[in-house]
């Protein structure tokens, strides 16, 4: 609207100042992430994309085109141009958090995967441990046990046989 009528009131020039503070706020956080972060290759070209084209060339044509309609002048091509405008202009900054998503999506799903297979593993290892403590139980239970109690029987009859002829006498 302030396009066409060719003005802008100071009012609505002070909100547009402060949405573009607090969107280059938000841009300057994102950029110090990037520096500070090994970012994957396909973020990293959403955000030079995003830089070069919303930042280089679109918020340049904004602020001359707030700063024409603040001194009541026409906002020339660059105003016919954002009139005409799809908001194409915003693609490179969706584009930019679509990608951090996609790739999230791509290393949540990675870590889904080596996270079954993982568990999968210690299934298994717990199932040969398992195995193998039913094999150990029953391997003494044969070789120890019931010879012990072989042994304990036969102990036990020797001693009843002595002790029953020392009664009778």
């Amino acid at each position: 609207a302030a396009v066409a009528k060719n003005s802008l009131p100071p009012d609505i020039r002070a909100q547009t100042v402060a949405l573009g503070g607090q969107v280059d706020a938000a841009w300057r956080t994102i950029q110090d992430d990037a520096r500070l972060q090994n970012l994957p290759p396909k973020l990293d070209a959403a955000i030079a994309t995003a830089k070069q084209a919303y930042f280089g060339t679109v918020r340049a044509n904004h602020k001359l085109i707030v700063d024409a309609l603040s001194a009541g002048q026409s906002s020339g091509a660059a105003g016919v141009q954002w009139i005409d405008g799809r908001n194409d202009f915003l693609a490179p900054l969706l584009n930019v958090a679509n990608t951090a998503f996609d790739l999230t999506a791509d290393h949540a799903s990675t870590n889904a995967a080596e996270a079954r297979r993982d568990f999968l593993i210690a299934v298994l290892v717990m199932a040969f441990f398992i195995g193998f403590g039913v094999f150990a139980v029953r391997l003494v239970d044969r070789r120890v046990v019931r010879p012990m109690a072989v042994i304990t029987g036969a102990v036990r009859a020797v001693m009843e046989d002595q002790i029953v002829p020392a009664l009778d006498q």
